[in-house]
């Protein structure tokens, strides 16, 4: 019996189905042997009508129309679907006339240009949300763990004594913040005023 398997890890993991080709488990010889001819033929097929290079963009070709089915006025939006659909489908016209002429150096330049840029786009389409979406959460842990370890800082009680004088005496927050910073006490008036104002906003508690 075929099993379906996950290979590979994070973004590029996949399933594959395994036949067991020694013979042992009954059928799956057979069924390999007709998924390849299944496949096999289709393809054949379309090289045999169009040739290889035709065959194996089949796909892309077929995705990069559907974008480009409508109207589009003027340029497409840098990296819109519809931009990297006009590239893609340049390339590979391209890439066609340099088969078409024997010229094997341009055909290959094209088609690997085509390729790089189908690359980009699967991704872009398919993970760009989760991506943007980890960056900020990336962001957002990194400026919690440096506000932490700024509260624990050696300098923090005297940025904070400091600063407390001072808005006693009269001076803003960001004023005392840069103040401080001045004489050599904290990382910088940024880092002071955030220290400040993330003291402020712990709770006070009583005996």
């Amino acid at each position: 019996m075929p099993k379906i398997e996950k290979i590979g890890t994070g973004i590029t993991a996949r399933s594959v189905t395994r036949y067991d080709m020694t013979g042992n488990t009954s059928g799956d010889i057979k069924a390999a042997r007709d998924s390849f001819r299944r496949n096999q033929g289709n393809f054949g097929q379309r090289v045999s009508e169009r040739g290889l290079f035709a065959a194996v963009t089949d796909d892309v070709r077929e995705t990069c129309r559907d974008i480009l089915e409508g109207e589009i006025d003027g340029a497409p939006e840098a990296d819109s679907p519809e931009d990297f659909a006009r590239k893609i489908m340049r390339y590979l016209e391209i890439a066609d006339h340099n088969i078409s002429e024997n010229n094997s150096q341009l055909s290959a330049r094209y088609a690997f240009q085509a390729g790089v840029a189908w690359a980009t786009a699967a991704m872009k389409w398919d993970w760009e949300r989760e991506a943007i979406s980890g960056q900020k959460f990336l962001k957002k842990s990194e400026e919690g763990a440096n506000a932490r370890r700024g509260d624990l800082a050696e300098h923090t009680p005297a940025v904070l004594a400091e600063m407390g004088k001072l808005i006693d005496a009269g001076q803003t927050a960001a004023s005392a913040a840069r103040i401080v910073a001045a004489r050599g006490i904290g990382t910088s008036a940024e880092a002071n005023r955030g220290l400040w104002q993330r003291h402020k906003k712990k709770p006070v508690t009583h005996p």
